[in-house]
């Protein structure tokens, strides 16, 4: 099925019209992007937006802890098949996860259907709650990040006959939008284009590469102070980015500097316990 005809079946289901909209420009309109699906069922939306507004992570938390009390420990990269298994249920990820843990698919499988909840009615009202408050104020760019966002996670995910990285970057360039400075834009193209990997790895590498710039931009940017103050980095500040993160766990520094900020030990005991539970 057309990518474009079937965003436009999703959205007209919840009185979403892209007739006559500038939301998506005409050349991706008359872009022949065929999907890889089995069928047109649109329940590909939910999976799609529990993924967008991260509606699995505290299953994840969850999931993880359950492991965790059998002696598996999960990882950064653990946790995120886990959750792209959890968003999108495809199989290919529970056995890559069983397999890198070391535990049989069905023994893993059991427990994350213990553990899991079923987020696709939640995911549709996110949607459908953002899209309302931003037709209210008339906000047309975010109505227009909206539904870019689907198009590019539906070509991301499912669009067929992607056989490389370069043809991926081409098809992904109009909704780059601002999101990536024009250092990190040289990189994924110089990436794209110079890089090679097997057809069935291509979404998934160019993903985890776009999400890896996307990163660098915000932790360089809030060093700067140039984002929302919460998300700034203050020098003074316990908390600040670790390459350890990378790895799966914080480092965190409990120093003398720490300890003197305090007027007594109790009041110092509740800042490092807060700061641990933060981090967890």
């Amino acid at each position: 099925m057309q990518l474009y005809i079937f965003l436009e079946k999703f959205l007209n289901q919840y009185g979403i019209s892209l007739e006559g909209s500038s939301y998506i420009s005409d050349k991706l309109k008359n872009k022949n992007i065929q999907l890889e699906l089995i069928d047109d069922d649109i329940s590909i939306f939910s999976k799609i937006l529990t993924d967008t507004y991260n509606l699995n992570a505290k299953d994840v938390k969850i999931i993880s802890g359950s492991l965790n009390k059998k002696g598996i420990i999960l990882g950064r990269i653990e946790k995120q098949i886990l959750k792209k298994y959890l968003d999108y249920n495809n199989n290919e990820d529970l056995i890559r996860l069983s397999q890198i843990v070391n535990i049989d698919s069905q023994v893993l499988n059991d427990i994350i259907n213990i553990n899991c909840n079923d987020h696709s009615k939640e995911a549709i009202e996110c949607f459908i709650t953002a899209w309302n408050e931003a037709k209210k104020k008339n906000d047309i760019v975010k109505q227009q990040d909206y539904i870019l966002s689907l198009f590019t996670r539906l070509n991301n995910q499912f669009a067929v006959n992607v056989s490389s990285l370069a043809e991926l970057y081409e098809y992904n360039r109009p909704f780059f939008n601002g999101s990536l400075s024009n250092t990190s834009l040289k990189k994924l193209s110089d990436f794209c284009n110079n890089t090679k990997y097997p057809i069935n790895e291509v979404r998934r590498k160019f993903n985890d590469f776009y999400l890896m710039l996307l990163k660098e931009d915000l932790n360089s940017m809030s060093a700067k102070n140039l984002l929302e103050d919460v998300m700034n980095i203050h020098q003074n500040d316990f908390f600040s980015l670790y390459k350890t993160e990378d790895y799966g766990f914080v480092y965190i520094n409990i120093n003398q500097k720490w300890f003197d900020k305090f007027s007594s030990v109790d009041k110092f005991m509740d800042s490092v316990l807060y700061v641990i539970k933060s981090m967890y």
